[in-house]
């Protein structure tokens, strides 16, 4: 259950708004990839969110960086390294994404790990809350929702909470 809620947060940050599935060839491909742990795989997938969500998910399974430091294009790399911090539970993996992108990394690592601490760490609103909002609910944590800075994502885990138990 609780990597059912890694990849939602995971998917929550990477896409906003509908994401279409694809077309059957693309969802193939992307099947082939996470069964191979083949990132080159992903590079075919013509529709750019799956491909996105295919670099994670092959990091995640393969729980390996080295998979992810031979791809060139570094938002890539770095979707595919959040995979592999998030597997791991490894906040040093998040230190080989660029600076833009630290503070996704440390999310998924602390729904990964229920751990609100590494939240604390978090400068931006947006994803400290976010990333609050995600632990309390995977960890059925009511106190964290007193954390969240923003009003309606805090009235929201408050919701959310309360309705797990």
């Amino acid at each position: 259950m609780r990597k059912h809620y890694i990849f939602v947060v995971v998917f929550m940050l990477l896409f906003s708004g509908c994401v279409d599935r694809g077309s059957d060839v693309d969802y193939d491909r992307f099947s082939a990839a996470v069964r191979q742990g083949d990132v080159s795989v992903c590079d075919k997938i013509q529709l750019e969110s799956m491909a996105k969500w295919c670099y994670v998910r092959v990091g995640n399974t393969m729980g390996d960086t080295k998979t992810c430091s031979s791809l060139n294009d570094v938002r890539q790399r770095d979707w595919c390294y959040f995979g592999v911090a998030a597997a791991k539970k490894d906040l040093n993996v998040c230190d080989l994404v660029e600076p833009d992108n630290l503070e996704e990394c440390y999310v998924l690592v602390a729904v990964a790990g229920l751990n609100s601490k590494i939240c604390e760490r978090i400068q931006d609103d947006f994803y400290r809350d976010s990333c609050y909002l995600s632990v309390a609910q995977s960890g059925d944590d009511i106190l964290l929702c007193e954390k969240i800075v923003c009003e309606d994502t805090q009235d929201r885990c408050y919701l959310v909470v309360s309705k797990i138990r």
